[in-house]
């Protein structure tokens, strides 16, 4: 059972398929808890996941809820750039952005 969780686990990484791949890494590590393949791989090979539950209302699209996550996140990052001496607030938007994956890579930060 274990095994084939396993294999599972990396068919779906050869897929690019993190969610499921994920999925079988840690029905694997239930099974057999100190299952060390299924460890290293969830550690050094299955990406982590963000997401945002988000419930649409009436009148927004996809680049306007794009744009308000982008602008919560170049607002964070900003924060973080003043506590970090005002660096890293540029690069801020294009990696808080570009992990979404819902058209929010060309959304523009602050003031844009």
């Amino acid at each position: 059972m274990v095994a084939n969780r396993l294999r599972q686990g990396q068919e779906a990484l050869r897929r690019g398929a993190q969610l499921e791949a994920r999925r079988h890494f840690l029905a694997a590590l239930a099974l057999d808890p100190g299952n060390k393949v299924a460890f290293e791989t969830l550690r050094d090979r299955v990406k982590e996941i963000h997401f945002v539950a988000h419930t649409v209302a009436g009148g927004e699209t996809l680049a306007s809820i794009a744009d308000r996550a982008a602008g919560a996140d170049a607002a964070g990052a900003d924060a973080a750039g003043a506590e970090a001496g005002g660096a890293g607030a540029a690069g801020a938007d294009a990696t808080g952005a570009a992990g979404r994956g819902a058209g929010a890579t060309g959304a523009a930060g602050p003031g844009g």
